[in-house]
């Protein structure tokens, strides 16, 4: 049995790095109605990530909020990611109660185009949790030695051992940038295109130095787990290359946002 993408402790839903299956569960219409339909993927290799991201540009749009959704720019750039990880939906039936095989699965998902959908709801469907609002009356610390980054990031995946779906919070624990990181990640993302009034930026952009530079400077994911063991520093070779690339890219765009000044 495949060691599943969820494991319980203690309460607390973790994420295993180890998986090599990973069950979204989202919401189709049909007949007027939600359905819940899980679709069951392989985690997706970093080089097929950066290629869909890179293929015509990236586009990341505010929702309205304080985060950016990243998109790729051309839709069509989904379609090899969908056609190499997709394994199979679940809880369907056909209508004499058989279950569909998975060619059928694949004809019904694309006569109705819902690969790239699948795609950007699957591995881009987590989010940033918001840091906690400092007292704006607390002045300035001046620290010889700057602490480390946090930044949490909520995946939602379906869990075998509850039979539900399951909120992750991943905590991506990482050294302070270095003078030379920060040029390193100024120079990655200097193809960034602002259009204010769209609220888009679109993008080319350097992701093996991103993925570098997160690669560098993390410490440890609290919230995940490599074959049931902490994702910490001493055991960083093992874990670190199953961290998905696009949570490292996220993880190092709000780093090195949180690490410029703001002018009040």
């Amino acid at each position: 049995m495949a060691l599943s993408a969820v494991q319980m402790r203690d309460g607390r839903a973790m994420l295993e790095l180890a998986s090599e299956e990973w069950v979204f569960q989202l919401i189709k219409e049909q007949s007027g109605h939600d359905v819940p339909i899980r679709f069951h993927v392989k985690p997706y290799l970093a080089s097929e990530m950066k290629r869909m991201l890179n293929a015509t540009g990236v586009v990341m749009k505010t929702d309205g909020g304080a985060n950016l959704l990243m998109l790729p720019g051309n839709r069509d750039a989904c379609l090899p990611v969908f056609k190499h990880n997709f394994l199979r939906m679940g809880n369907i039936t056909k209508q004499d109660g058989s279950e569909p095989s998975i060619e059928e699965q694949v004809k019904f998902i694309e006569a109705r185009g819902w690969q790239a959908d699948i795609v950007l709801s699957t591995y881009g469907g987590f989010s940033l949790v918001p840091k906690a609002d400092a007292s704006e009356s607390a002045g300035f610390i001046f620290l010889m030695v700057e602490p480390e980054s946090r930044v949490d990031l909520l995946v939602k995946l379906w869990c075998e051992e509850t039979g539900a779906v399951e909120e992750v919070t991943c905590q991506h624990r990482l050294r302070p940038a270095s003078a030379q990181q920060r040029f390193d990640y100024t120079h990655a993302t200097a193809g960034r295109q602002l259009n204010s009034r769209k609220g888009e930026v679109r993008s080319q952009e350097d992701y093996d130095a991103i993925e570098k530079l997160y690669d560098g400077m993390i410490l440890g994911v609290e919230g995940a787990l490599i074959e049931g063991q902490p994702c910490a520093s001493d055991n960083g070779e093992t874990w670190i290359p199953k961290v998905p690339f696009w949570h490292k890219s996220v993880v190092i765009d709000e780093t090195f946002r949180r690490d410029s000044l703001k002018n009040a």
